[in-house]
């Protein structure tokens, strides 16, 4: 079984959002995704990989650019610029480590509780919460069987799943 001409060129066309999705899955915490999550994560960082570059390109180059990528998607006669693939598979690696900053800070929660959106913090538990709290420096752990108090300075807390 190959492959057709328009799934390469799809292939090509998405690799930016394949290595996006592929950098923050593997730097950040989650849940194993599915086949199907991971296609459609390439799909929206490879969306949001094009519109950067087209940011930037309008930003710092002041004469009208070519759009190559939604030509070749439309018209199955054109061709696909590589050079424009290059340039935003460079941009989604900034992407990923940006969505991978903000996703292990937690500041999509943090912005979202300071707007009063969510009171959810972005911790899995609410272990994972209170050790994390800058406000918890000393614990005190207790044995009540042996009849023991273990008293100590926090400084790494790291869960196991």
């Amino acid at each position: 079984m190959g492959l057709s001409e328009f799934a390469i060129k799809l292939l090509l066309l998405f690799l930016p959002g394949i290595i996006c999705s592929y950098i923050v899955d593997t730097f950040t915490h989650h849940e194993k995704r599915t086949q199907f999550q991971f296609i459609i994560n390439s799909y929206v960082y490879g969306l949001l990989s094009y519109i950067g570059y087209y940011l930037i390109h309008i930003l710092f180059k002041a004469k009208e650019s070519k759009i190559y990528f939604l030509k070749a998607l439309i018209d199955s006669k054109s061709d696909i610029s590589y050079e424009e693939i290059i340039s935003v598979c460079i941009v989604s690696i900034a992407l990923a480590v940006i969505f991978t900053c903000m996703h292990n800070s937690k500041l999509h929660f943090k912005l979202f509780r300071k707007l009063k959106i969510t009171k959810k913090s972005g911790h899995i538990d609410v272990w994972g919460d209170l050790m994390n709290s800058p406000d918890v420096k000393w614990i005190s752990v207790r044995d009540i069987e042996n009849n023991l108090i273990y008293d100590g300075y926090l400084s790494v807390f790291f869960r196991q799943r």
